[in-house]
């Protein structure tokens, strides 16, 4: 999606912003994103209505892993330790991993709101002790191709006794970058695999498929590792490295914890590179902004001020039709789904 923002400072020049997105359009309720009206009566038309018209792929329909905001569970937690409520996933060492859900048990630590819907997970890392979560995938990661794991993470010092409250007075900035690491194994094994607090998933049999460097953060942040199996996948397991730095220990009976949460996994793609261009004047009535792509048997449609212009599914959108009205112009390229 591409913008043009026209305000009454700039009527002798345009502002180009250049974005490039690779997304898929799901619409999960009866707003049609692309006709000016208010379908689902929510006060909010067409992209203005983030929810039902947002760009971004859905988490519970388009990831690789099965149940990736925790949002499946066949019972609502009631303390720590119990991943068994939660479907699809399971701790992946004898460490109690945990499992949070706003119907029950959360940690007060915990940031709210969550980055989508209801449930979260959490696991300490720490030098000599370290928690894991592991799922069997819906389809096998394939040999030789190449994944991005994109997950939403915050760190917080909790304390380790009920309500698990927030240890504010330790700097979590102080527990250092720490290589959050993702592995996998070829088959779907009896989970857990590992019985030890201190072992690293390497000793039963897991790969190491790639990590992202995390800073702790109190607040919700996105991180993304993308690599490239060497085998096919069946199964992956999260948390942290073989080695923890020294600085990873617990203060008192406060612990280094990690959130979780809206987990995506997919195969990369080629993006669709969309450019906007602008020729002629405002002041003239002659202003024209053009989209191009490298792509080619795709759909367009502009938009103002996030309400579409019914009619305009050009590449090219003369201002004057829409009464050199001031500004942001928004377009819209599809081309199967993306």
């Amino acid at each position: 999606m591409q913008h043009y923002d026209i305000n009454s400072k700039s009527l002798n020049f345009i502002t180009l912003i250049l974005s490039f997105v690779l997304s898929i359009s799901f619409l999960h309720s009866q707003e049609i994103c692309n006709n000016g009206i208010d379908d689902d009566g929510d006060g909010l038309i067409d992209l203005n209505d983030i929810d039902d018209c947002s760009c971004y792929v859905s988490t519970l329909n388009n990831s690789i892993i099965p149940n990736p905001s925790f949002e499946s569970f066949s019972c609502c937690p009631t303390g720590l330790s119990q991943t068994t409520c939660l479907n699809n996933w399971e701790k992946g060492s004898n460490a109690t991993s945990d499992y949070f859900n706003l119907c029950g048990f959360t940690s007060q630590a915990m940031p709210i709101p969550l980055p989508d819907g209801n449930g979260a997970t959490g696991i300490i890392i720490e030098e000599f002790y370290r928690e894991y979560l592991a799922t069997c995938l819906n389809s096998p990661l394939v040999a030789g191709q190449q994944y991005t794991l994109s997950l939403s993470m915050a760190c917080r010092a909790q304390n380790g006794f009920s309500p698990y409250g927030e240890c504010t007075a330790v700097n979590t900035s102080n527990y250092g970058p720490i290589n959050f690491t993702l592995y996998g194994r070829t088959n779907c094994p009896t989970l857990p695999t590992t019985t030890n607090v201190n072992e690293c998933p390497l000793v039963a049999g897991w790969t190491e498929l790639g990590y992202a460097t995390y800073t702790p953060n109190g607040s919700w942040s996105v991180i993304n590792i993308t690599f490239t199996p060497a085998q096919n996948i069946q199964s992956i397991i999260l948390g942290p490295p073989c080695t923890v730095p020294s600085t990873y220990s617990p203060s008192g009976f406060c612990h280094p914890y990690f959130y979780m949460d809206n987990l995506i996994l997919n195969q990369n793609t080629e993006p669709i590179e969309v450019n906007l261009s602008q020729n002629g004047s405002i002041c003239e009535n002659t202003l024209n902004l053009q989209g191009s792509t490298s792509s080619s048997g795709g759909t367009w449609q502009w938009f103002f001020e996030g309400v579409a212009l019914i009619g305009q599914t050009s590449s090219t959108l003369s201002v004057n039709s829409n009464g050199n009205q001031i500004g942001l112009y928004t377009v819209q390229y599809n081309q199967g789904g993306i």
